[in-house]
């Protein structure tokens, strides 16, 4: 279960960015530049391990690489990599390629909806 909810999560990120156009009026790359900037400049109030990741995720370009499903698949073997129990998740990205189309169908029935949910609230302060 925990695997599935990451292996979304991952795959909605490259989903998000093939059809970025229809859900942002923000220019694709600077708003990547932006998050970067932003998770750089408020490292020192995250944990130690966040703070870890977040460095990798801006070094290595994570939501660039993203809009690449091989690179999505290559991101999920290293999550299944970590996992400390037994699994089959290797290779998964196969899985994800044979069912595809219904899960592209499923990020573009959600996420509208997820707009929707998040338009409801008020803009933090520290939104810019």
């Amino acid at each position: 279960r925990r695997f599935a909810g990451v292996a979304l999560d991952i795959l909605y990120d490259h989903f998000l960015l093939r059809h970025w156009e229809q859900f942002s009026d923000w220019d694709k790359d600077t708003f990547i530049r932006t998050v970067y900037r932003e998770l750089q400049s408020h490292q020192a109030l995250m944990p130690d391990n966040m703070a870890v990741v977040t460095r990798r995720m801006v070094e290595h370009d994570w939501f660039g690489a993203y809009q690449d499903l091989d690179n999505i698949g290559y991101a999920l073997d290293r999550v299944a990599g970590r996992i400390r129990f037994a699994n089959r998740f290797t290779g998964i990205i196969d899985e994800i390629r044979d069912n595809e189309a219904e899960l592209e169908g499923h990020f573009l029935a959600f996420f509208p909806e997820l707009q929707a949910f998040a338009n409801r609230y008020p803009e933090s302060p520290h939104q810019a």
